[in-house]
């Protein structure tokens, strides 16, 4: 192959652009990593979307979460992994982590059940 020649489309040149140690990845493969990317990023932001703590609290709190959810959406375990340092935040988050209504994992994530993923629940309603 001509080093100006454009390259297949089914190969990515990994960064340290070392051929020998390269397998190239179908394009098929590449569709479908993106495909799962955008899954977990539409999804993530739906969970933030429907977690918020009732309640008003001072700007610049979060509470970060582990969850395990199953394909029909239901959050089965949660673990706080950092807290506010402000109890009524961290309490109003558990809460809405309790009774989120999810919907369903998107097809792509739910191949591989459970989806668990590190969320950060940050609230809308601020004191002033």
């Amino acid at each position: 192959q001509k080093k100006d020649a454009p390259l297949p489309e089914n190969i990515i040149i990994p960064e340290n652009n070392n051929q020998k140690d390269f397998e190239p990845m179908p394009v098929k493969d590449l569709q479908k990593r993106q495909e799962t990317l955008l899954a977990i990023d539409d999804y993530n932001t739906h969970i933030r979307n429907q977690i918020i703590p009732n309640g008003k609290f001072p700007s610049g709190l979060f509470v970060r979460f582990l969850l395990t959810i199953i394909q029909t959406g239901e959050i089965t375990k949660y673990e706080i992994i950092e807290k506010s340092g402000f109890a009524p935040l961290d309490l109003a988050a558990e809460l809405a982590v309790k009774k989120a209504i999810l919907d369903e994992l998107p097809a792509a994530l739910a191949a591989n059940p459970p989806y668990i993923v590190e969320i950060r629940i940050i609230p809308k309603n601020k004191l002033k």
